[in-house]
């Protein structure tokens, strides 16, 4: 189920996979440029962001900032739940059964049946 004012953008060259029984709540983003894989039974919470590209900010003086853009594969495994106002950066795996708590920004992958929170996101405890 798609809420209203959420958004899921695939860029030209972009590939989105998502599985079944998939939830994602008011306003959240995933912006794929490259490739996200989303399981089955995961439900994605309010204003969240999921994205598997960042600007380049590697600019010179007098040139433009994020100009480019690099990426890398998101993966998010079955029955994870990514709570509201969460970020999960490129590149990130997220396991099997895990948690990302409200607000937490995910920059490296979380093992399955994980609890993570803060920022950046640190395990909490395993369920």
């Amino acid at each position: 189920m798609i809420c209203a004012g959420a958004r899921l953008c695939v860029w030209s060259v972009g590939k989105l996979v998502v599985g079944d029984r998939f939830f994602i709540n008011h306003y959240a983003l995933i912006d794929c440029h490259l490739e996200i894989q989303i399981g089955n039974d995961v439900m994605i919470g309010p204003h969240a962001y999921i994205g598997d590209f960042d600007h380049d900010l590697t600019a010179r003086p007098g040139q433009k900032i994020g100009g480019a853009t690099e990426t890398a594969p998101v993966r998010i495994g079955n029955h994870v739940w990514i709570a509201a106002h969460a970020v999960v950066l490129k590149g990130v795996t997220i396991g099997d059964g895990a948690v990302v708590a409200a607000g937490a920004v995910v920059t490296r992958d979380v093992p399955k049946m994980t609890i993570v929170g803060g920022v950046p996101a640190r395990v909490i405890k395993v369920r």
